[in-house]
C-alpha cells in the first residue's frame, strides 16, 4: 500500500538526515528513529506480502567511496540493526572516556560508568548476533557479496565477540580492585576475555575479509588477544608459584617471563593500532 510506502519513505529520510549529524548528541534521535522505522520495515519481509524485493534500498558509506543499492527488505532489516548496533558500541566507549583527572594526571573512569559500559556492551553484542545468526543467512550470496566489508558476516561476528571480550576485560579490571577476589577468580575471567578475542580473530581473519581488509579493527583485536593471553599467563604464574609441587616455581616463572613477553608484544600492538590510519 502507498501509505505504508510514504510512511517507510518518510521514517528512512529522518534517519538518513539526522546520521548526517556527527554530534554524538544525534545518538538517542537516530536510535530512536531506527525503533520507528524497523517496525514498517519488517511488514515488507511478511512472505504473504509479496513486496520482500518490492522497494529498492540504497545506502553509501560515510566517506562517500562506496554505494549499495540492493532491492530486499532483509538487506535493510540488516542494515537498521546493524546501526543501533555500532552506536551502542559508540555510547560504551563514550562511557569509558575519563572525565576528571587526578592531580597526577591518571586517568578515572568512575565505577558506575565502567558498570553502564558493560551493560552497552552486551547489548551490542546481542545486536551483532542478532545479524548474524537471524539476518545475513536469509540473503543471497549475491547481496552478501555486495555488503561493505564491515558488514561481511566475519567483520559482524568479530564485532560480537570483540563487545563480549571488552565487557570481561572490565569485570576482570573490578576483580583486580576487588581484594576479595581470589587469583583464580582473576585467571577465570583473563581466560574468558581471551577466548573471546581469539573467537573475534579468527572470525575476523578466517572469513570472507581479508586481515588487511580489516585494517584497524584487526590491530585492536590483535592488541586486546596479546593483552588478555599475558593476563592469564601472569594470573596462572602466580597461583603456580603457591603450589607446593616441587616443579611449581619453576612452571611459574616459565608463566611469568611468558606473561611478560606478550604483554611487550601487545604495546607493540597497540603502538601498530594507534598509528594505522583509520
Amino acid at each position: 500500500p502507498m501509505d505504508v510506502l510514504d510512511r517507510l519513505v518518510a521514517l528512512r529520510n529522518r534517519i538518513i538526515l539526522l546520521s548526517e549529524d556527527t554530534d554524538v548528541s544525534a545518538i538517542s534521535e537516530i536510535k530512536q528513529g531506527l525503533e520507528e522505522y524497523l517496525p514498517v520495515l519488517l511488514g515488507l519481509t511478511i512472505k504473504e506480502c509479496g513486496a520482500i524485493e518490492a522497494v529498492q534500498f540504497k545506502w553509501r558509506t560515510i566517506d562517500g567511496k562506496q554505494e549499495i543499492c540492493v532491492s530486499n527488505s532483509w538487506f535493510e532489516v540488516l542494515s537498521v540493526v546493524y546501526m543501533p548496533a555500532v552506536l551502542t558500541l559508540v555510547e560504551a566507549n563514550m562511557m569509558l572516556v575519563p572525565k576528571h583527572y587526578t592531580n597526577s594526571s591518571d586517568r578515572i573512569v568512575p565505577t558506575d560508568c565502567q558498570r553502564d559500559a558493560i551493560d552497552l556492551l552486551l547489548k551490542a553484542s546481542g545486536y551483532f548476533d542478532f545479524c548474524v545468526k537471524s539476518i545475513l543467512p536469509k540473503l543471497s550470496s549475491e547481496i552478501k557479496d555486495k555488503l561493505h566489508k564491515d558488514m561481511q558476516e566475519g567483520a559482524v561476528e568479530a564485532l560480537s565477540l570483540q563487545a563480549l571480550g571488552q565487557g570481561t576485560e572490565l569485570q576482570l579490571g573490578f576483580a583486580i580492585g576487588n581484594q576479595k577476589a581470589t587469583l583464580s577468580v582473576k585467571r577465570r575471567l583473563a581466560c574468558e576475555e581471551l577466548t573471546y578475542f581469539t573467537q573475534a580473530y579468527y572470525a575476523l581473519s578466517g572469513g570472507t575479509i581479508s586481515e588487511s581488509d580489516a585494517g584497524k579493527h584487526a590491530l585492536f583485536i590483535k592488541c586486546k588477544f596479546l593483552q588478555a593471553k599475558a593476563a592469564a599467563y601472569f594470573y596462572h604464574g602466580i597461583i603456580l608459584d603457591k603450589g607446593n609441587d616441587p616443579l611449581s616455581h619453576t612452571h611459574a616463572v616459565c608463566s611469568l617471563v611468558a606473561a611478560e613477553e606478550l604483554l611487550s608484544e601487545s604495546k607493540k600492538a597497540c603502538l601498530s593500532f594507534c598509528l594505522a590510519a583509520p
